[in-house]
């Protein structure tokens, strides 16, 4: 029977090319939101599947909700290859977020009878992409390539934590408008 090979030091120090396809969607991810970030100035934000008119609060707080999803993927993108836990973890988190969010929201359309086959398929990918990066992020090489244990600093931790309230204040404003 062959002998398994071990890992070299330097192959275990080698940073996972996967890493770069996360790296890649956080990026396209983020300049979405940014786009998004801006719509509301428009007149309308977009709560859950659909455009409305709301009042220049919630379009204010649409904007900065967006603008924090860009912002804390633009954080975690940045910091991606840098060997510390928190950035494995606020990758996943707000991953996990955004997919749970858009799920939620597709649900919340769907009850309302007003959804429309392109932006549930288009969700549906989103979707679908942000769990494949989830499953690379918690694969076995990139596990053990987030080696170093470390608290997140405050302004990530902050951001996400304001994407995440605002997002949900966004959608219990829908569920109840």
């Amino acid at each position: 029977m062959p002998e398994l090979s071990r890992p070299t030091q330097e192959q275990t120090d080698q940073r996972p090319a996967v890493l770069l396809l996360v790296y890649s969607w956080d990026m396209f991810s983020a300049i979405l939101a940014i786009f998004e970030a801006l719509a509301p100035f428009a007149g309308g934000v977009a709560i859950g599947v659909r455009m409305v008119a709301v009042p220049l609060v919630l379009q204010l707080l649409g904007a900065l909700s967006s603008a924090a999803y860009a912002a804390i993927l633009i954080i975690v993108a940045s910091l991606l290859t840098r060997r510390k836990q928190w950035i494995q973890r606020i990758q996943i988190i707000a991953l996990g977020g955004a997919v749970i969010l858009s799920v939620v929201s597709l649900l919340l359309g769907y009850a309302r009878g007003g959804v429309d086959i392109v932006p549930v398929l288009t969700t549906a990918l989103i979707i679908l992409i942000d769990l494949l990066a989830i499953v690379v992020m918690t694969e076995r090489r990139v596990t053990t390539w987030y080696s170093e244990r470390s608290r997140p600093p405050r302004y990530a931790a902050g951001t996400l934590g304001f994407w995440v309230v605002s997002s949900i204040a966004l959608i219990i404003v829908d569920a109840v408008r």
